[in-house]
């Protein structure tokens, strides 16, 4: 069991160093108006464009309209959070896409749709650690393990805003512009909560802050940790005391594995009540 847990830190140390990356940090070209300008967040998009190799596998798929069957070209595939890793179906809704190994979730949207997030399952992988939120429909395709961290959607604002509350948003009459980074689940809950129409997507949470500093947007929805450095980096802005959603992550395993599910609960428990999850948190879940 010592030689599954040391394995299975070794692992969730990785896997925590990807979430970095999950968290949008692939980064293409995006308009002038909407880079930054401020020195931190430039250092921060100087360093999301430097190349790294990862070792790839290959997707495929066909996407098809729920309701008719026919099949959907020109909806946007992409690795969760890593926009650099994309494409579009084709006329017959296929697509191959090359992704990085560590990556086990996909996004999916096609305009005046919600998009949706896909876990990839493909039996290459024991377990998959890296930011994957537990939901209902996902519970369907993997087993989920014990919960190693919670995660909180929050709402970063000036400090001068007239939004003061979650509850604001959802006031009627609302049209607040809400920013999002594209892919997470920050953007699939204000999609459905929202509309389309009160979305603005960015390819990462540095260039979303930056647009409220601009008053391209009312508000930014965005995970807890990475809000609280940017709130503490940026002068002038602030996060609501009420939070906007709860969410708890957990890894994703291959539901036909009973053995080595059991076996990694238990070393995850243990790295858990040992503090050694905490750690790595704390280490490496921030806006870099």
């Amino acid at each position: 069991m010592n030689t599954m847990k040391n394995r299975l830190s070794n692992t969730f140390m990785h896997k925590a160093l990807c979430l970095l990356v999950l968290s949008g940090l692939g980064m293409p070209a995006v308009t002038a108006q909407e880079v930054a300008t401020d020195s931190a967040t430039v250092r921060r998009i100087a360093k999301a464009k430097k190349e790294v190799n990862y070792e790839m596998k290959n997707i495929t798929g066909r996407i098809v309209d729920d309701a008719t069957g026919e099949p959907m070209g020109g909806v946007r595939i992409q690795a969760l959070g890593l926009e650099s890793y994309s494409t579009l179906t084709e006329e017959d809704g296929s697509y191959k896409l090359d992704i990085p190994t560590f990556s086990d979730v996909i996004y999916v949207y096609a305009e005046g749709y919600n998009p949706l997030q896909v876990v990839v399952k493909e039996g290459k992988a024991d377990v998959g650690l890296a930011g994957m939120t537990v939901t209902p429909e996902r519970q369907e395709s993997v087993d989920f393990t014990a919960s190693y961290a919670t995660g909180v959607q929050v709402v970063i604002v000036p400090e001068d805003s007239a939004i003061t509350s979650v509850e604001d948003l959802f006031a009627e009459g609302a049209s607040h512009k809400i920013g999002v980074q594209q892919g997470t689940t920050g953007d699939i809950y204000c999609s459905g909560d929202y509309g389309e129409e009160a979305i603005k997507r960015y390819d990462n949470g540095a260039i979303a802050v930056q647009a409220l500093l601009n008053g391209q947007v009312d508000c930014v929805v965005i995970d807890n940790e990475p809000a609280k450095a940017f709130v503490a980096e940026v002068e002038g802005l602030k996060i609501l005391d009420t939070e906007y959603i709860l969410e708890e992550y957990a890894g994703a395993m291959n539901k036909e594995n009973a053995e080595l599910f059991e076996a990694v609960n238990v070393a995850l428990e243990e790295l858990i009540a040992d503090g050694t999850v905490q750690a790595i948190i704390d280490t490496y879940i921030s806006a870099e």
